[in-house]
């Protein structure tokens, strides 16, 4: 007879039995009573003796009926830029992230295996659909298996599996998107599942005690999320202006754009006024607003970033002088016009601004892979003939970065 029995029944009692005549014929198929619901379940099959059963055989199944539970895909990021897309350096820390759709009648768990070694598990619903894997040191093709259940198994059951081959190669090193002006870098972030300043342990980015980074994951690149009420600081030493000296840097983003939103904002205080520049995107492009009491002036540029299709290089300038401000973004990318805009505003300055990242918008801003930040020594990333700004006959050319423009540092 077959026999199918609910796993989660304390007393194991048949939903349905199916008697079978004889062995010498194929086995009957049985249709499952409509009042029986979603869920794990048992398929007994025995073999009866006139006294005893004489072979029992089980089979565990899950009984899904018409419900939607499909896997589309599992991407794989990896934290640093690289021009490198087919293997992967060791010391690398991976995020793997599953898609799945499902019925909401399910409670969906996984299970992730490295080389048939489960090291991650848990409810898609908590987080467990991505899996941080740390490469170590380990070389050469590590498979990499998903397996998706409806609802968390019980027993040796099976689910969906879909599994992926990686190289990894110690030959290979992702230095960071900034690496060849790294020597001119102040404060260098490359989110490393932390907030940690790489050129200096005792900086890091400033977040509520509350708050817990979200890190995420697009277009092969895993960075930290900002925005939908995240909001974070730059260190007090990192913006504090120095009296009757020159005060001036550039703030750098490797980032991929999610929505409209602030991605920046600077605070200068004159006196008892508060300048609040923001470098925002708008209807989906990249602006930069100047606010101070009841007055804001905006300049746009006038390129789409949220195609989804690319990181950019997004910088936001800004230079304190003789109590006059100057401020700028610049969008440089391959194959496009890199364009610098400029507000000006004269005030009497205090010693007193703040950086912020992140605004407290509903849903994410970017993901920024990398942040670094050239202090009292400006870095500009542009075409001249383009910019319709001042170059620099004395500025100190630094090698072409990774977006495949040229940089140049003031002189």
């Amino acid at each position: 007879s077959f026999i199918l029995t609910a796993i989660a029944a304390a007393n194991g009692s048949a939903l349905v039995i199916v008697g079978v005549e004889s062995l010498a014929e194929v086995l009957p198929p049985f249709l499952i009573p409509e009042t029986v619901s979603l869920g794990q379940y048992s398929l007994v099959f025995q073999i009866q003796g006139e006294k005893a059963v004489l072979f029992t055989a089980e089979k565990s199944l899950y009984f899904i009926n018409d419900a939607e539970f499909n896997i589309s895909d599992i991407q794989l990021y990896i934290p640093d830029f690289s021009e490198q897309t087919t293997l992967i350096p060791v010391q690398t820390l991976v995020m793997l992230e599953s898609h799945l759709n499902y019925d909401k009648r399910f409670t969906p768990y996984i299970k992730w295996y490295v080389n048939d070694n489960e090291l991650s598990k848990g409810f898609i619903g908590d987080g467990a659909g991505t899996f941080m894997w740390d490469v170590a040191d380990d070389v050469g093709f590590k498979s990499v298996k998903a397996q998706f259940f409806p609802f968390p198994p019980r027993g040796s059951i099976k689910g969906r599996t879909v599994e992926l081959s990686i190289p990894i190669s110690a030959k290979l090193k992702n230095e960071g998107f900034f690496a060849k002006e790294s020597l001119g870098i102040y404060e260098w972030y490359k989110f490393h599942m932390d907030l940690k300043d790489e050129k200096s342990d005792k900086r890091i980015i400033i977040s509520p005690k509350d708050q817990v980074p979200v890190w995420k994951g697009a277009y092969g690149i895993w960075g930290l999320e900002v925005g939908g009420g995240r909001v974070y600081s730059l260190p007090p030493s990192s913006t504090l202006l120095r009296q009757n000296e020159k005060n001036s840097g550039t703030i750098s983003f490797h980032t991929y754009f999610l929505s409209d939103g602030t991605l920046f904002q600077a605070s200068y205080k004159a006196g008892e006024v508060e300048v609040l520049l923001k470098a925002e995107v708008f209807q989906g492009k990249p602006q930069l607003s100047l606010i101070v009491e009841d007055s804001i002036k905006t300049v746009q540029l006038d390129h789409s970033v949220l195609n989804g299709d690319r990181f950019y290089a997004f910088s936001y300038s800004f230079n304190v002088e003789n109590n006059k401000l100057a401020a700028s973004i610049a969008l440089g990318e391959l194959s496009l016009q890199s364009k610098e805009l400029k507000i000006e505003a004269e005030y009497n300055f205090s010693e007193e601004s703040s950086f912020q990242i992140g605004d407290s918008s509903k849903g994410g801003v970017a993901i920024i892979d990398e942040m670094a930040f050239w202090f009292d020594g400006r870095v500009e990333v542009f075409q001249p003939e383009e910019a319709g700004g001042v170059f620099d006959e004395g500025a100190e050319r630094v090698e072409g970065g990774r977006d495949g423009s040229d940089a140049f540092r003031a002189g």
